[in-house]
């Protein structure tokens, strides 16, 4: 998979190292204010050209701030492009709308890198989030919860354990 690489700081020059060697991913194009001659890909000042290059299929911002990065992530969804950001301020302030765009647009947008130590939970959260029919169906008829149910009481309370006994 091809790469478009928003930033080369400190964040975008570990992302890059840790992609060389990988024969699955790699950056073609890096996003800087200024050149970058050690690096093999190509290197653009021009967002624009990042959008036009059809190779590219994942672009991963690590910028920071809200603009240009929230036009940037934009436009890279639009031209059908998925995203990858750790921007933590751009998904705190503008979420919802990133994550509408992206469906509409029928892109990936994945932002757990801006989560940082929710990662685990953010995850199982938005699995909880979602229904699941074939969960309801194989409820088993001997589950306790299921038989507290069909007779109207309410679950069964946890069992406590004394302190200092196994």
């Amino acid at each position: 998979m091809n790469i478009a690489l928003l930033g080369f700081g400190t964040v975008g020059k570990a992302f890059y190292e840790l992609t060389l060697g990988r024969s699955d991913l790699r950056v073609t194009s890096v996003l800087s204010r200024r050149p970058r001659p050690e690096l093999p890909c190509t290197v653009t000042n021009d967002f624009d050209e990042i959008v036009r290059d059809r190779s590219v299929g994942i672009v991963v911002e690590v910028m920071g701030g809200l603009e240009p990065a929230y036009r940037y992530i934009c436009a890279a969804m639009r031209a059908g492009k998925h995203v990858v950001t750790a921007n933590k301020q751009l998904v705190c302030a503008h979420y919802d709308e990133l994550l509408e765009l992206a469906r509409e647009c029928g892109v990936s947008l994945r932002c757990t890198a801006a989560a940082g130590g929710g990662i685990p939970w953010l995850t199982s959260l938005s699995r909880a989030a979602r229904p699941c029919p074939a969960r309801a169906r194989r409820r088993s008829p001997f589950s306790p919860r299921s038989r507290c149910r069909s007779r109207g009481s309410p679950p069964p309370a946890p069992t406590r354990r004394r302190r200092g006994s196994r």
